[in-house]
């Protein structure tokens, strides 16, 4: 899906897992299942319109550029994404 959103929209070096690509990547375990509390949300606006449901999987690890900015808890708030461009 990521690979024809990005072709969709000339967004260059994005949608797949291969040397060149920007590696912006999610690892997610699907064997967790928990509930979505607003004081775990990592966000801007602090709010989930998940908050209260019970989901399956959820990310343990989070890679921006090829550099891990969230593993298992801990985030790097010094590296930092870039914005697209398009072609």
């Amino acid at each position: 899906m990521s690979k024809t959103v990005a072709t969709a929209y000339g967004i260059p070096n994005k949608g797949e897992i291969t040397p060149g690509y920007d590696a912006d990547l999610v690892l997610v375990d699907l064997n967790t299942y928990r509930q979505v509390k607003r004081e775990e949300v990592l966000s801007k606006c602090g709010w989930s319109p998940f908050e209260g449901w019970n989901l399956t999987g959820w990310p343990v690890t989070t890679i921006v550029g090829g550099e891990i900015v969230y593993d298992k808890g801990q985030v790097k708030p010094q590296i930092r994404g870039k914005a697209l461009t398009f072609l």
